[in-house]
């Protein structure tokens, strides 16, 4: 049985004006929804990127919000 991988640590993303989080959106569009709670989005860990997640979605909400990694 192959061991389970522990994270160092995780991220979600903020954004700098609220400190909300961009809402999990099972659409093919995005509806560009922010939420208050880390249950509601999408959280990573240290195998990804907070530079390339941070540009991409902040590409995605361009006028709604600007993010930044929030590491917990």
């Amino acid at each position: 049985m192959a061991a389970r991988y522990t994270p160092k640590s995780r991220f979600a993303l903020a954004d700098k004006q609220t400190g909300k989080f961009p809402k999990i959106d099972t659409g093919l569009i995005s509806e560009k929804q922010l939420t208050d709670s880390l249950e509601y989005t999408y959280v990573f860990d240290d195998r990804d990127n907070p530079q390339l997640k941070k540009g991409y979605y902040n590409a995605v909400y361009k006028g709604v919000a600007e993010f930044e990694p929030f590491v917990f």
